[in-house]
């Protein structure tokens, strides 16, 4: 026993030299709050595990203590008390301190400034590494290049092109480079030289996606611009874009379609992106990703964009940009703090289809556009024609007015002289309004004058049978087999045939919008669900999509925002939606308010005041003869008007006027 006394100092002290030392501690005290940077320094010193240990400290944060080999103190905001202390502790035991960001600069080390002038993962990574090598003299993990070029700081633009497969540092800084560059991997000749190939597409994002590399669903864009035979210009910028680059010398546009990512064009100056916008002269189209809500929830939730989005969608519209459409959720998180985007692959492929789709509306003549503009005919009588009585549209009016402009803009709108206002409102109530199916008489007339479209009901049982299975059931559930009672013609063989109502000028059509078809069927009268469309409905915008091939839709009446979805952004039903191009109805205005060029009910104007989009949903009340039938209900909001008229004025019953 004494023996091993005396033997055992002398074993350890040959054993020590063997044991591996404990790895040096590197200790940023950063800023915390909505800047911190913790997750982009965490992922930078990957690398170096158990090699360095790094640990980060809020600021504001109380440590115990900051024994380390080196401390990095972020000066940009004040320490806590403790933080203080426990620093004037670590520089008492001889620790180095660095300092960044301080005031004055001055006292700032400058080897460090350019590593923290955009704290981006990158330069946090080579942050890292420089500190690791050229401070702590540690030798660097296999593979990694720590050459005075590659631990160099980035030096990011306010402005650059970005695209996944660009050489480091990840962009170009301008046009012609990133134009040379695609002319180096084969893509067709430049669109600034030869606008008539292939459409464009551009995509503006904020800076702040690429340098914390989160840029997942950017990415997921460009591959399916390229994927489609298209070609992508993706735009980055520190604050308001500037998309002078994007013209040629001659003031047109490199792009044909843009796709904005965030918030504001320019949050202090509002009209110098509507300026730039009016400049471009393309479509620009919402393009959204959730932070909150997974793609599972989002598929799930009945809201859809709202309520997250309610406010930012409102002022894209009063940007003038339309068209809203979410391609990420919220990701599983790959390290504390660190949550990157999860891209919803069906979301981008309908983003991409709807945005090449505005592209090849935009450069496509006007002359070989077929458009079609829909109308107000619900409850199926002629008098129901028009404009929906909320709406107060002239919607005869407004196309009279439209044809003439239409056709001196160069559309096809036939060679026979346009109707007036009159002319047009006597022969939609005669020839182009929804018919009942109580009036069958009435509808073989206009079928045997050649004034209604017809659509064999096999063509449509084939399209109907292509879709998928779930939407058939709901369809057939609520309406029945195919094709349905709805507008269905059976001539004297017994052939079947869907019925759409429309006038034809040349190229430019004008129908009734389908029936909602409530007081069409007994069974749905009494439904406290939202309805899935009847198969007229659904035929007549498949029809116009593959038979008609309908280019764009403008939309004077649609009650498709009370089919079944979510309750707000464009939903996809699987094919139970028309792909026809929609035109932006209402552009900006010089000051950037949304333009209308009719009057807009009371509500609409609440709900404008408020930034909501007016959101109704109409019931089988709204008729006099099935007043008694239908109970008043909360969703309808014909039915909260028309508490609110009795409760404010008593005396004057339903016919009282609402009031803001």
């Amino acid at each position: 026993m004494n023996r091993l006394a005396l033997f055992l100092p002398l074993l350890l002290a040959l054993i020590a030299p063997l044991a591996p030392a404990a790895a040096p501690r590197l200790v940023f005290l950063t800023v915390g709050g909505e800047f911190d940077p913790t997750p982009e320094l965490r992922a930078a010193a990957a690398p170096w595990t158990g090699r360095l240990t790094v640990e980060v400290i809020p600021s504001g944060a109380a440590p115990a203590d900051l024994q380390a080999a080196l401390i990095v103190v972020d000066a940009s905001t004040d320490l806590s008390a403790a933080a203080r202390t426990a620093l004037d502790a670590a520089r008492a035991a001889s620790t180095r301190v660095l300092t960044v960001r301080a005031k004055p600069p001055a006292a700032s080390d400058p080897a460090l400034e350019a590593y923290f002038a955009v704290p981006s993962t990158e330069n946090f990574r080579r942050l890292v590494s420089h500190l690791a090598v050229r401070e702590l003299g540690l030798a660097p993990p296999p593979g990694l290049d720590v050459s005075p070029a590659a631990l160099a700081p980035v030096d990011y633009p306010l402005q650059a092109i970005y695209h996944p497969d660009a050489p480091a540092p990840g962009f170009f800084r301008d046009l012609a480079a990133y134009e040379s560059w695609l002319a180096s991997r084969a893509v067709p000749a430049s669109p600034r030289s030869a606008p008539a190939l292939n459409p464009t597409v551009g995509i503006s994002f904020h800076r702040s996606f690429f340098i914390r590399e989160t840029q997942g669903p950017i990415d997921a864009l460009v591959r399916a611009i390229e994927a489609r035979g298209a070609r992508a210009i993706t735009l980055m910028s520190q604050g308001a874009p500037d998309y002078a680059p994007l013209l040629r010398a001659d003031g047109t546009p490199v792009i044909d379609v843009l796709l904005f990512i965030g918030e504001r064009l320019s949050l202090a100056r509002k009209g110098d992106g509507l300026a730039q916008l009016r400049a471009l002269g393309v479509p620009v189209l919402s393009t959204f990703q959730h932070f909150s809500q997974t793609p599972a929830e989002f598929v799930k939730s009945p809201g859809g964009l709202a309520p997250v989005f309610t406010g930012p969608l409102a002022d894209h519209e009063r940007d003038g940009l339309i068209e809203p459409l979410l391609v990420a959720g919220k990701g599983t998180a790959t390290s504390p703090g660190r949550t990157p985007p999860a891209v919803i692959p069906a979301q981008v492929d309908w983003r991409i289809d709807r945005a090449l789709a505005w592209a090849r509306l935009r450069r496509a003549p006007n002359s070989e556009k077929n458009l079609v503009f829909t109308y107000w005919s619900e409850g199926a009588g002629k008098a129901n024609v028009g404009g929906d009585p909320d709406d107060f549209l002239d919607v005869p009016g407004s196309l009279a007015a439209l044809l003439p402009a239409l056709k001196a803009r160069g559309y096809d709108v036939g060679s026979g002289p346009l109707p007036t206002r009159d002319q047009l409102s006597d022969r939609m109530a005669r020839e182009a309004s929804n018919i009942g199916t109580w009036a069958p008489g009435e509808l073989a007339a206009r079928v045997r004058s050649g004034a209604l479209a017809l659509l064999p009901a096999e063509t449509y049982v084939a399209w109907f049978d292509a879709l998928p299975a779930n939407r058939r059931e709901e369809i057939v559930a609520a309406w029945g087999p195919p094709p349905g009672r709805v507008m269905v013609h059976t001539d004297e063989r017994g052939k079947k045939f869907l019925v759409f109502p429309r006038l034809e000028f040349g190229r430019v059509m004008v129908a009734a919008h389908p029936d909602w078809g409530y007081l069409q069927d007994d069974t749905v009268l009494v439904s406290k669900d939202a309805l899935p469309p009847h198969h007229q409905y659904l035929a007549f915008f498949l029809w116009l999509q593959r038979e008609r091939r309908t280019d764009a839709w403008i939309s004077l009446f649609s009650n498709i925002v009370l089919q079944p979805g979510k309750s707000e952004g464009p939903r996809r039903r699987r094919s139970c939606r028309s792909d026809a191009r929609r035109h932006a109805a209402h552009p900006p205005r010089e000051d950037g308010r949304q333009r209308c060029d009719f009057r807009q009910t009371q509500g609409a104007r609440r709900h404008a005041r408020l930034g909501q989009p007016r959101r109704s949903v109409r019931c089988a009340g709204a008729a006099r003869r099935t007043r008694r039938a239908h109970p008043p209900h909360r969703r309808c909001h014909r039915c909260r008007a028309a508490r609110r008229r009795r409760s404010r004025h008593p005396g004057r019953g339903a016919q009282a006027r609402a009031r803001p």
